[in-house]
């Protein structure tokens, strides 16, 4: 049997660490990180964890990561301890934008794709929308889903901070050297002796978690004078919603913007009105802030880095998804272990039965 060690236990590390002991490999976890940890670089408990891929109508590889997840995602959805939740998503397109908006590429396969040409529907400033069956994750029951299948499949999970990534090959849980590493440490690839990759960089993001919910995610963007903020409202499956945020480049500041804070909320409200209805929900008649998060976006410039590695063949790299780790993780988990098996039969690996 083919021995693994995944780095990383993150969406990235969990979801392919799922992928392998499905198919049968002797996986072994090591992160700095694991389900439950509150730390800003470990980016996955932070994230808004949506399916709504950014990627463009020529982005072909990328629209090959989100679309699997689409589909995988719902599937889970099914099963009540996922923490995953099917809800309309909609977005709101305002009339500046109107005349060279770009719908997305993936209108012709999500489930119950809807315009909105009726303008009572609409908020003032807003020209058009359309809707979909959309789905969101709440990020810490999800987590520990993942990692209760990999433990349920025979996965074993350590805390481990690496020095150097060739290390990890001594760290199966089996004593015996591992045949494979899989690389799935996110922004920390960016700091790992071996990996030390410099196109990594962080995108902070600060977002609200209220108590309040509506009956739909909603994305809004264009806010003048602040081009890397935009509106996003998640709620999740247990109550309350998520509500953000910005892009903001480079950033590693751990404090709150208490301003942010002020242009969230007035948004929110704003272009959700039923945030704050009572009648919806048992809401609150205002925005009831029960923590604000700071987080770190995985970037990497020029996007996910999914590949054997050019030095040792038998270290395979998945990591960069930057904000879109949880709708990407079947689409980038699935692309690593085909490279994965590709490299055991260019090594000449046994199988892994």
């Amino acid at each position: 049997m083919t021995k693994i060690v995944v780095i990383g236990a993150g969406v990235a590390g969990l979801t392919t660490s799922y992928l392998l002991a499905q198919k049968g490999y002797d996986v072994s976890i090591i992160a700095k990180n694991l389900p439950g940890d509150i730390d800003p670089e470990y980016t996955s408990p932070y994230a808004g964890a949506e399916w709504y891929s950014l990627a463009s109508k020529d982005e072909i590889f990328e629209q090959e990561l989100d679309k699997p997840g689409y589909f995988e995602l719902r599937k889970l959805a099914k099963d009540p301890k996922s923490g995953i939740h099917i809800i309309d998503s909609y977005e709101y397109i305002k009339f500046e934008d109107a005349d060279n908006y770009e719908f997305p590429w993936f209108v012709d396969f999500v489930e119950g794709f809807e315009m909105i040409n009726d303008r009572s529907k609409l908020p003032d400033d807003c020209k058009f929308g359309f809707k979909f069956s959309g789905l969101t994750a709440t990020t810490t029951i999800y987590l520990y889903y993942l990692l209760n299948k990999c433990v349920e499949l025979g996965v074993t999970y350590k805390r481990y901070k690496l020095d150097h990534i060739n290390d990890a090959f001594s760290l199966h849980h089996s004593g015996e050297k591992s045949d494979y590493v899989i690389n799935c440490t996110g922004l920390l690839a960016g700091k790992l002796n071996g990996v030390n990759d410099p196109l990594v960089y962080p995108v902070r993001g600060q977002t609200l978690l209220v108590t309040n919910t509506p009956k739909k995610q909603l994305t809004v963007s264009n806010f003048e004078g602040y081009d890397d903020e935009m509106l996003y409202i998640i709620p999740r499956k247990e109550g309350g919603t998520i509500l953000g945020g910005c892009f903001q480049k480079h950033s590693t500041v751990q404090e709150v913007d208490t301003a942010l804070i002020q242009r969230i909320s007035e948004r929110a409200v704003k272009y959700c009105p039923e945030l704050i209805d009572p009648s919806i929900n048992h809401n609150k008649n205002y925005l009831d802030i029960v923590k604000v998060n700071v987080g770190f976006r995985p970037y990497r410039k020029g996007g996910p880095r999914i590949e054997i590695d050019k030095q040792n063949s038998k270290i395979i790299h998945n990591y960069g998804a930057g904000g879109s780790g949880y709708q990407s993780s079947y689409g980038m988990s699935g692309k690593t272990i085909e490279l994965l098996e590709k490299s055991i039969k260019l090594n000449g690996s046994k199988s892994k039965l």
